[in-house]
């Protein structure tokens, strides 16, 4: 469209949807070097029905006009009117998508089936949000039959018992993470079950590790030895074949002696089911790293609710091994099943079935 601004040239007014689609087309259509007189925001009926739309409208400079010695004043200000333009039009896409992403977090949350159990359970909105996103994304059928399925594929256990635990296990993780308590509620548990069993302190960090090992060994019955060096754990295998399981409880996360590269140890990698929201990633990603075999929860009793240990469990890439915490004064140690976790959601008249890591590899 040409119009006369003033008798000395002629004007080209370019339109768009908005002040960056208007610029795009002046310089498109006249040049990067285009003269702009003036620029507004302005309506047009739409092409269809009987509505109206905003639109941009810039003034440049025809260049075949004759006259093209335009006033440098009018061009500043059109270029700090499009650069002002150009700040809310971005504030708007930033506001619009900040709206589009909580339409999509409400989406997703709304259309989980278990979205409320979870959220009554303690699990928290991010967690509950990525298994959402999983499940709708793959899943044809939205039922909440159908999540707890999905829900139960997401939780990894051994599916094993304590009569089926045999062999040798080094349990490592950060000090307070319960290894102790942990070694100690297994050792019982597998003393109880006919096992012979050794537990070995590597390297402990204090007497009154000792104390607490010699104590227990001696009130369940348990086999008990000090280890200051844990070089000295790979010549002792030959002896460690004479039990039944081998506990190794190691005082520090970092291995030195490279004992756990033997094929025969499963590694444990413990943390507290306590721990704090801003480091669990952290940890459980160190784990994979560095390749244990599972991932056992200590100090179950301190978990702030039910859903803590279900959401350890769902981000977990490793297999939960066991389950330690303390019941009246006594250490307790179980081997977990998935209802162990799931037990945490009351969904009436469903139930998650037990899956083994092995269905769940």
């Amino acid at each position: 469209m040409r119009s006369k601004h003033n008798t000395a040239y002629e004007t080209i007014s370019i339109r768009g949807k908005t002040m960056s689609d208007a610029y795009e087309k002046v310089h498109r259509q006249i040049g990067a070097d285009a003269q702009i007189l003036d620029c507004r925001m302005t309506t047009e009926k739409t092409a269809s029905g009987l509505g109206q739309r905003s639109i941009v409208e810039v003034l440049v400079v025809d260049p075949k006009s004759k006259n093209t010695n335009v006033n440098s004043v009018s061009s500043a200000t059109a270029a700090i009117v499009e650069t002002e333009v150009l700040k809310i039009e971005k504030l708007i896409e930033s506001v619009e998508k900040q709206y589009e992403e909580k339409n999509t977090l409400s989406f997703y949350l709304n259309s989980y089936p278990l979205s409320d159990e979870l959220r009554k359970a303690g699990v928290s909105s991010i967690t509950t949000l990525d298994i959402a996103r999983k499940f709708i994304g793959t899943s044809g059928s939205l039922t909440k039959t159908e999540a707890l399925r999905d829900l139960s594929s997401r939780i990894k256990t051994s599916g094993s018992n304590w009569e089926l635990f045999t062999g040798y296990h080094m349990f490592q993780g950060n000090p307070g993470s319960g290894k102790t308590e942990l070694v100690i509620g297994s050792a019982n548990k597998l003393k109880n079950a006919g096992k012979k069993v050794l537990v070995v302190a590597l390297n402990p960090a204090h007497e009154g590790k000792v104390v607490q090992l010699q104590e227990s060994a001696k009130q369940s019955g348990f086999d008990a030895a000090i280890m200051r060096d844990s070089k000295h754990l790979n010549s002792c295998h030959d002896y460690f074949s004479n039990y039944d399981a081998v506990l190794i409880d190691t005082d520090k996360l970092e291995d030195d002696g490279g004992v756990t590269h033997h094929t025969a140890i499963h590694k444990h990698f413990v943390i507290s089911a306590d721990v704090n929201a801003n480091i669990v990633n952290k940890l459980l990603a160190y784990a994979d790293n560095q390749e244990f075999d599972w991932l056992a929860i200590g100090r179950g009793d301190l978990a702030a609710n039910k859903g803590q240990l279900l959401e350890l469990a769902i981000k977990s890439n490793l297999p939960i091994s066991m389950i330690s915490q303390n019941e009246d004064e006594n250490i307790v140690t179980e081997i977990p099943d998935i209802e162990t976790f799931t037990g945490a959601i009351e969904v009436s008249g469903e139930k998650i079935s037990q899956t083994t890591a092995e269905q769940n590899a």
